[in-house]
C-alpha cells in the first residue's frame, strides 16, 4: 500500500470543497470518527462519523430536555462566515445557533479563539477495519493513534490569529485549516471512556 501523508496544513478554495476524515487507528485497524469539510463559500462543516454519537436538545438555559424527540443523531457543526455558527443534523431544525469569534479578542494574549469541543463516548461499538489498500484522493486523512478500542475520543477546533503559519509549540501534533480569512486548529486524542458523547461550544459574548 502507498503511504499516505497527513498534512499538517490544509487550505480550502472556492473551485472545489476539501473533504477531511479524521481517523483513530489501534492495532493495525482503523475507524473513521470525525470529518471535516470545508465549503466553496468557505464554511467549515465539523461531524462525527460514529453512528452512536447523540446529544440532547437544551432548554434557553442550556438544561437537557427529556424524551427521545429530543435526541439528535450524528449533529454537525457548520461555521458560516464571518461569524455565524450551527448545530444540527441532517432533515431536523437546528438544534443550537450562535456567534464565535474568529481571531483572538483585541488585547487578548491567547493564541487562539476557542469553538467546539465534541467527545465521543466510548468507540467500543465503532467498527475498526483494516486499512484499504488504495484511498480515495479526495479525502485527505488526519491519522491518529488511540490507546484502546474502548476509550473515547475528543475533537478541540478552535480559531487562531489569520492566516498564520506558526504552530502552536504546545499542540505539535494539532493540524491546521485554512478557509480564507480564517485559520482553523483541531486537536484530536484519546481520553478515558464517556458514558455519552458531549458537543460543547463557546459562543462569542
Amino acid at each position: 500500500m502507498t503511504p499516505v501523508s497527513s498534512p499538517k496544513f490544509v487550505t480550502g478554495n472556492r473551485e472545489r470543497k476539501t473533504e477531511i476524515r479524521i481517523i483513530a487507528r489501534h492495532g493495525g485497524l482503523e475507524a473513521t470518527v470525525f470529518y471535516v469539510t470545508i465549503l466553496r463559500d468557505l464554511s467549515i462543516v465539523v461531524g462525527t462519523a460514529d453512528p452512536n454519537f447523540r446529544v440532547r436538545r437544551i432548554d434557553h438555559e442550556g438544561n437537557p430536555l427529556e424524551g427521545p424527540e429530543n435526541v439528535v443523531d450524528r449533529p454537525h457543526a457548520t461555521f458560516h462566515p464571518p461569524a455565524l455558527f450551527h448545530l444540527r443534523a441532517d432533515g431536523i431544525p437546528r438544534v443550537l445557533a450562535g456567534l464565535v469569534w474568529t481571531a483572538p479578542e483585541p488585547g487578548s494574549p491567547h493564541f487562539a479563539s476557542p469553538w467546539l469541543e465534541f467527545t465521543t463516548s466510548s468507540l467500543q461499538e465503532v467498527d475498526f477495519v483494516s486499512p484499504p489498500s488504495a484511498r480515495s484522493r479526495r479525502k485527505i486523512p488526519f491519522f491518529f493513534d488511540v490507546p484502546s478500542r474502548s476509550c473515547s475520543v475528543v475533537l478541540v477546533a478552535d480559531f487562531i490569529k489569520k492566516n498564520s503559519q506558526a504552530v502552536d509549540p504546545d499542540y505539535p501534533r494539532a493540524k491546521y485549516l485554512i478557509a480564507g480569512d480564517v485559520t482553523m486548529r483541531l486537536r484530536i486524542g484519546g481520553m478515558e471512556p464517556q458514558a455519552e458523547a458531549t458537543a460543547v461550544f463557546t459562543i462569542m459574548g
